[in-house]
């Protein structure tokens, strides 16, 4: 999947959606995939939510594709604890991905879960040694534990949503 990103919210989620369809779902998944990454990426949480709605119609109810979607929706959406459930199911399911790893612990420090979300980031580091994207994660922990800042990480990149007149 293509990573684009999202308008800023308090915290974002980096999306990968990886696809398990039903044999007889033909082509609905992609044009719904599609109408997603292009709502997120306009900050269109009513659009999102009626393609996370079709995919739910299309996709079985323990689909990875589906509560990937739904985590993102709502991780952007700031129901931080419907997010932080569904990242944790993806990682009991999938526990190398790391989009939904670094997620969870991003959604952990800005929770003030600091000590949970560098415990899931050390064993993230473990499975993807090199990867730029924990790195990445690690840091924005790394720095809001220390300067209490708010984490927004968008689908490629981690950034930070700090004022103007405080950033370094």
């Amino acid at each position: 999947a293509e990573h684009r990103p999202v308008p800023a919210a308090t915290t974002r989620p980096a999306a990968q959606l990886q696809v398990t369809r039903r044999q007889d779902d033909g082509d609905a998944i992609a044009p719904l995939q599609a109408r997603l990454h292009q709502a997120m990426a306009n900050g269109d949480l009513e659009q999102a939510r009626q393609a996370v709605d079709g995919l739910a119609s299309q996709l079985p109810d323990d689909s990875l594709t589906l509560l990937r979607a739904q985590a993102w929706l709502a991780h952007a959406d700031n129901d931080i604890p419907a997010a932080l459930q569904a990242y944790r199911q993806i990682v009991a399911r999938v526990p190398d991905d790391a989009h939904a790893g670094a997620n969870l612990a991003l959604l952990l420090a800005a929770s003030g879960q600091t000590e949970q979300a560098h415990a899931a980031l050390a064993r993230l580091s473990l499975q993807h040694v090199d990867s730029p994207l924990v790195r990445r994660a690690r840091a924005a922990v790394e720095t809001a534990a220390r300067r209490q800042w708010p984490l927004r990480p968008c689908c490629c990149a981690w950034a930070w949503n700090v004022p103007r007149s405080r950033r370094l």
